[in-house]
């Protein structure tokens, strides 16, 4: 019995998997917001009732309008 205990261990995947926390691939696009509101954009992707909302503010807001010009300088323009 302790010998079945120890291979299941072993046969575990990694911490995520374990806690049952599923990691969506979105969060990698978050390198791309670094310096942008990260609250506002966490709600832009998660938040579905006020979803057109927060994407009217962002789109209106000073930040955009920064990344779009940083983007457009480094020719690296990956939006969405």
């Amino acid at each position: 019995m302790l010998q079945d205990n120890f291979a299941l261990k072993q046969q575990t995947p990694s911490s995520d998997f374990r806690t049952g926390t599923f990691k969506p691939k979105i969060r990698t696009n978050f390198l791309l917001f670094k310096r942008l509101n990260k609250k506002l954009i966490c709600r832009i992707f998660f938040d579905n009732r006020r979803f057109f909302f927060y994407k009217k503010l962002f789109f209106s807001s000073l930040y955009f309008k920064f990344f779009l010009i940083k983007k457009i300088v480094f020719n690296k323009i990956h939006f969405f």
